[in-house]
């Protein structure tokens, strides 16, 4: 691209294939940690868990990252296109309702 004359590239975006299996594991750590923060919290009041109420869910999405421009030289003979490792955040925010008695 860059030997015909392009100065600006955008791309490419690499995303997960099928983030469902990450976004379950997520969930499933969210509502651990959620269940044992209710715990410390009824213990402070002496009470205890009884139950779950309600949960809900926001996030659960696969952000992309906006593309950042990349500024090439006019050299194709030094355009270097290697992919270099990275990562990506995936994540859920849960709201639970729990039942203290």
């Amino acid at each position: 691209m860059v030997a015909e004359g392009a100065n600006q590239i955008n791309g490419p975006t690499l995303t997960i294939d099928k983030p469902e299996a990450a976004l379950d594991e997520a969930r499933l750590k969210a509502l651990a940690n959620g269940r044992a923060r209710a715990d410390v919290y009824a213990r402070a009041l002496g009470r205890r868990v009884a139950r779950i109420v309600s949960i809900s869910e926001s996030g659960g999405s696969n952000p992309v990252p906006p593309p950042m421009p990349m500024m090439m030289e006019a050299r194709a003979q030094n355009a270097d296109s290697k992919i270099l490792p990275g990562e990506q955040k995936l994540q859920v925010a849960l709201s639970i309702v729990f039942d203290l008695q």
